[in-house]
C-alpha cells in the first residue's frame, strides 16, 4: 500500500503518526526514498519499499474501529501455550502478530492478553504487550471514531469487562 502526504498511518511500535513528507534520502551511500511519519513522540524515516514489511498501515476506518470493539467484546481464544510452558514463542508470536498484523489482530491481542490476566499472572513480556497493544488500539480507535480519548478509554475497558463473562473459545 503507498501513502501520500497527509495520511494518518500506524506504526506497530510508535503507534498513531501522520506521513509529513515522501523525500529521498541517503542510506548506507545509496539513494532512498522514505516517508517521513511524525508520531506523538517522534519522526520516523521508513523507506518506501519496506514500510509494510515493518508493519506501517493505514489506520482503521470507523467500520474496522467497531470491528475492533466487537473482537474484544467476544469470547477469548484458547490459549495454545500453558502459563508455565511456551512463554518465549508465546511471546514472538505476538510480536509478529502486532508487526504484521491488522488492527482487528491488534484487538484479538488485546482481548486475549486481558482474558488471561485474569487466569494467571502473565510474564513481564506479556505484560509489556498487553499495555503496548492496549494504547495502540486506544490511539487507533480515538482517531477512527473520532471520540475523546477517555470515551475510548471507557469503551474498550467495558468491551473487556463484557469478554470476562465469556467462555473461552477454540
Amino acid at each position: 500500500m503507498n501513502f501520500n502526504i497527509g495520511d494518518q498511518v500506524v506504526h506497530p511500535v510508535h503507534g498513531l503518526g501522520c506521513v509529513k513528507d515522501i523525500r529521498e534520502t541517503s542510506i548506507l551511500g545509496e539513494s532512498v526514498k522514505v516517508y517521513v511519519i511524525s508520531t506523538k513522540k517522534m519522526e520516523l524515516q521508513i523507506p518506501l519499499e519496506k514500510a509494510r514489511g515493518l508493519g506501517v498501515r493505514a489506520v482503521a476506518t470507523p467500520e474496522q474501529a467497531e470491528t475492533m470493539l466487537k473482537i474484544i467484546r467476544s469470547p477469548a481464544k484458547e490459549d495454545p501455550f500453558t502459563a508455565n510452558e511456551g512463554w518465549y514463542e508465546r511471546g514472538e508470536e505476538l510480536k509478529k502478530r502486532i508487526r504484521e498484523g491488522e488492527a482487528e489482530d491488534l484487538a484479538e491481542i488485546v482481548r486475549d492478553l486481558d482474558k488471561n490476566s485474569k487466569i494467571y499472572e502473565l510474564n513481564i513480556k506479556e505484560k509489556e504487550i498487553l499495555i503496548q497493544t492496549k494504547e495502540l488500539v486506544i490511539q487507533e480507535l480515538t482517531y477512527a471514531l473520532g471520540i475523546p480519548k477517555s470515551k475510548v478509554i471507557e469503551k474498550v475497558e467495558d468491551a473487556l469487562k463484557a469478554n470476562l463473562k465469556k467462555k473461552v473459545t477454540r
